[in-house]
């Protein structure tokens, strides 16, 4: 009998097997249909439980299965890709093994899904065999990523991912001193913007000690901004830390007419720095390309030397008043 997961299981190193004894009739049929893997898991169901990592898992699959000369179909609830379809209109038919990728073998959704496909090879690869809820018996081989028994390295570790910018949001909330403030907008413009791009949005809060997202010290939160690529912020300390730290900020005043973010800016001298008033969807994403140039973070490190500068001026007219 040739298994569907033959090649998978080379090319785990060291990774032990369970084949379950029962026979299943691939022999009949056209070798297109047998040559073609239908690839399911926990994303092939509107769940909200899937992670990064068990896409990651679904990718390796889907390489391994293809340089093994498979052409694979991914199961989802709602297709978006070329290769996806939708997970309840898959028959057995069409494909000559089914494969489940990732996480606990548990019966919820599960079981109706995999005995849909008791006449094919059914592959389970990269999951958690649970004891209380166990389905082994439903699949002819399982490489588990573990069980009591057995561990296996998990296999979202061989694929790669590509990075990609990583922009901090950080915003000021309504302020009563400002009755004209347009915080909201602002937030939904930057949405938009972002969704164009690929980045990765990471929330700061620079308040102390009362921290929206657990920061509770001044180097915690200077260390989170400079982890940074850029900063969107609508908060003038969103603006002059992520300056000082190297971080060049896209700075929006949501008051229209401009206020205490937009005077600090014009004083730094830093260029991308706008009101609501004056900007939009098209000027916003050329600030965040600009701003993600290193030219931007050359800058930025400019601007801070030329007001530590102005600021000796500012430290001696304090020290004299105290005198």
């Amino acid at each position: 009998m040739t298994y569907v997961a033959a090649y998978l299981i080379l090319t785990l190193t060291d990774a032990q097997v369970h084949f379950n004894k029962r026979t299943v009739n691939n022999d009949g049929g056209c070798m297109d249909t047998k040559k073609r893997v239908l690839i399911s898991g926990w994303f092939s169901f509107d769940l909200p439980h899937n992670t990064a990592g068990d896409l990651l898992a679904k990718q390796s699959a889907i390489s391994w299965a293809q340089d093994a000369g498979f052409e694979c179909s991914v199961a989802v609830a709602r297709p978006m890709a070329d290769n996806e379809v939708v997970t309840d209109e898959q028959v057995p038919d069409n494909y000559g093994a089914l494969v489940f990728v990732c996480g606990p073998l548990t019966e919820s959704h599960l079981l109706p899904f995999v005995k849909k496909f008791s006449s094919i090879k059914r592959i389970a690869l990269n999951v958690s065999i649970v004891e209380t809820s166990d389905l082994s018996a439903e699949f002819d081989v399982i490489i588990p990523r573990d069980s009591p028994e057995v561990f296996n390295p998990d296999i979202s570790l061989a694929t790669p991912s590509s990075p990609v910018p990583v922009v901090g949001l950080i915003y000021v909330g309504r302020q009563r001193e400002y009755p004209t403030q347009q915080h909201e907008a602002v937030e939904q413009l930057v949405d938009k913007v972002l969704n164009k791009i690929d980045a990765a949005r990471v929330m700061i809060d620079t308040r102390l000690p009362h921290n929206q997202y657990g920061l509770t010290s001044i180097d915690q939160v200077e260390s989170a901004i400079r982890k940074m690529d850029i900063v969107i912020t609508t908060r003038l300390h969103g603006a002059v830390l992520s300056l000082r730290n190297g971080t060049p900020p896209v700075v929006i005043d949501s008051v229209p007419g401009g206020a205490k973010v937009t005077r600090q800016m014009r004083t730094l001298d830093w260029p991308l720095a706008y009101t609501i008033k004056d900007v939009d969807e098209d000027r916003l994403l050329n600030a965040v390309k600009t701003a993600l140039r290193e030219s931007s973070k050359v800058k930025a490190i400019q601007v801070i030397k030329t007001a530590e500068e102005k600021l000796q001026t500012i430290r001696h007219t304090f020290t004299e008043a105290l005198s």
